[in-house]
């Protein structure tokens, strides 16, 4: 596994694996459902709500693997006041998005079938705010790692220089 895999590895905890999915398909969600609602492409709404339930399926682990990350880094007790932080309100703005993209779920899953443009409006409305708070989360845990160095060991070496640069 070391071989094949050596990232992998060397990870202390598979929250850095997680955390992309839900990203990646809460935002697509918005931006499906910004086409269904402004380019009045009804059609794609299962498709923007088909998003939005993968999205917040693959943030219910993250939100697990966070949870337990966070647990073994306050107990090592090496966390700066600024460290400890910048982790509490990652945590805390992440497990509201979590939150909110299960209620937009429940919403999209419960009208799924009488999704009039007006509902859609405020489902994009949302899923706005979803977003938004979204990246401010993702760019506290990308502070934490890059930053901070928390998830893994900080960068010491100079990056190997590829050929030509």
């Amino acid at each position: 596994m070391e071989t094949l895999f050596p990232g992998l590895a060397a990870m202390h905890n598979f929250h850095p694996l997680a955390v992309h999915f839900p990203i990646a398909l809460l935002v697509l969600a918005f931006v499906f459902q910004a086409i269904v609602v402004l380019g009045k492409r009804d059609t794609l709404q299962g498709f923007a709500s088909g998003l939005l339930y993968l999205g917040t399926l693959a943030a219910l682990p993250t939100a697990l693997t966070g949870l337990l990350a966070e647990a073994r880094l306050e107990k090592s007790a090496n966390l700066t006041p600024a460290m400890g932080a910048a982790l509490e309100f990652h945590s805390t703005v992440m497990y509201i998005v979590t939150g909110l993209a299960v209620a937009l779920a429940v919403l999209a899953f419960w009208k799924r079938t009488r999704m009039t443009s007006g509902m859609a409006a405020v489902l994009l409305a949302r899923l706005l705010v979803l977003v938004t708070l979204l990246g401010v989360g993702a760019d506290r845990g990308g502070q934490l790692v890059c930053q901070y160095g928390i998830g893994g060991q900080k960068m010491t070496a100079a990056a190997p220089r590829l050929p030509g640069h």
